[in-house]
């Protein structure tokens, strides 16, 4: 299993997401005294439940891959723009770069896609 880039973080989102995920549904109502591991157990049975992520097998269960496959959840969830993957912490995620505009353009020229309809040369 890939380690993902700021997974950390990724985690950490996931169970804040994952946590109003169960209360909103109903679910479930945790305590703050409740550990970060037991979040995490339950907050991935309750998406394996709902068929939002996919089960692992049960002999390959345990607190890393948990955490791992909540990341994915929670990294799927964000937009695809966002440079970090995981949270902002305050800072913007688009709109400008040092005080540019951010347009998907290069020197002038689109990033992907295509330009009139011809394929873009690399």
């Amino acid at each position: 299993m890939k380690k993902l880039k700021h997974e950390t973080e990724l985690v950490h989102e996931a169970i804040l997401a994952g946590v109003k995920y169960a209360e909103g549904r109903g679910a479930a109502i945790f305590e703050p005294t409740d550990s970060a591991s037991e979040k995490i157990l339950y907050i991935y049975r309750l998406l394996v439940h709902d068929k939002l992520i996919q089960p692992l097998p049960e002999d390959q269960v345990s607190q890393q891959s948990m955490r791992h496959k909540l990341a994915i959840w929670y990294s799927k969830q964000l937009p695809k723009d966002n440079p970090t993957s995981g949270t902002s912490k305050g800072r913007p995620t688009s709109g400008t770069s040092k005080g540019r505009p951010t347009s998907g353009t290069s020197k002038g020229r689109p990033t992907s896609g295509t330009s009139k309809g011809r394929p873009l040369l690399k």
